[in-house]
């Protein structure tokens, strides 16, 4: 499990800021309108949360979170994946494109 700890950290994290330049960029949609400021609340918070959590992380202040740790992050990444794909609303519904 250690050895596989480091690859989702980078993974979760690249994810994260990806979906996070898109939602800069202007190329991310939920579906639901003004719901989705709700989304965009969770995805920006959640990132500098994780950001925060990893930074303490790598610097030795958690000993034993270390996985808790990774999968919030994982989670998270998941939880924005599906909710900007086949989860979206009625308003704008999944056309088969992640960005767009």
């Amino acid at each position: 499990m250690k050895k596989i700890l480091p690859f989702l950290d980078i993974f979760s994290l690249t994810g994260l800021l990806i979906y996070n330049l898109a939602l800069f960029l202007g190329m991310l949609r939920f579906g639901r309108e003004m719901g989705d400021l709700g989304y965009y609340a969770i995805l920006v918070l959640g990132t500098i949360i994780v950001l925060i959590l990893f930074f303490l992380k790598y610097k030795g202040v958690f000993k034993k979170g270390t996985v808790i740790v990774s999968l919030l992050a994982l989670g998270l990444l998941f939880f924005i994946i599906y909710y900007s794909s086949f989860g979206r609303g009625p308003d704008f519904p999944w056309n088969g494109q992640f960005f767009g």
